[in-house]
């Protein structure tokens, strides 16, 4: 599939959520072997081997999330120029145009570990683009509504990995909060942030 080719963002922004995960769930696949304390950290390489063919590139999953997604262009390991980085700016670009990225991409991608945001709990369990808007929605609410994503002891890492996202649409990671969770920020405890655990998010690990 030739992203380029997809006639509209909400196509091209389920493209890259849908094959973000899967590839992440095929990496998941092909080291986890049945043990059950297996991280996706423990090689140092799961996010950054080149296996991963998108548009007729080999691309890792920091180059599908740090550089295709989010167009963070100085993230360790991105490539610093030639072809790819070009056609990578150029995906970059006909995801957003010229608005700002959107920050509820961190609910949707899901890198396999316990503190990640979960996959969407119900059918097709995969982004649509006639749904996406509101898939999107339903799970930043369904994350932030989670202690895994706010709550008495703290917030998400994430919020502190990507502050400049959140501060695209929002004036704080506290506002951003407020305005999508069911509760706001009551119950919540800003000013911390929770330990990140990479653990396989599995049946009987939580």
């Amino acid at each position: 599939v030739d992203p380029s080719g997809l006639s509209s963002k909400e196509e091209r922004l389920v493209y890259w959520l849908n094959g973000y995960n899967a590839s992440v769930w095929h990496g998941v696949l092909s080291n986890y072997k049945g043990k059950a304390t297996w991280k996706a950290t423990d090689s140092g390489r799961f996010f950054d081997a080149p296996i991963f063919t998108f548009g007729g590139e080999q691309l890792t999953l920091n180059y599908l999330e740090q550089g295709v997604m989010r167009g963070d262009w100085a993230y360790p390991g991105l490539p610093r120029s030639g072809k790819l980085l070009e056609k990578m700016k150029t995906w970059h670009k006909q995801l957003w145009g010229a608005g700002k990225v959107d920050a509820r991409i961190h609910a949707a991608i899901n890198c396999a570990a316990v503190s990640c945001p979960n996959i969407l709990a119900t059918a097709p369990y995969v982004f649509e683009a006639a749904t996406v808007k509101d898939q999107l929605q339903k799970s930043t609410v369904a994350w932030l509504d989670s202690t895994k994503g706010a709550g008495p002891d703290g917030i998400s890492a994430l919020f502190e990995w990507y502050t400049k996202d959140w501060l695209l649409t929002h004036t704080s990671v506290s506002e951003f909060i407020k305005a999508y969770r069911t509760k706001g920020l009551t119950g919540v405890d800003t000013s911390k942030y929770l330990t990140y655990d990479w653990t396989l998010n599995i049946k009987g690990n939580k």
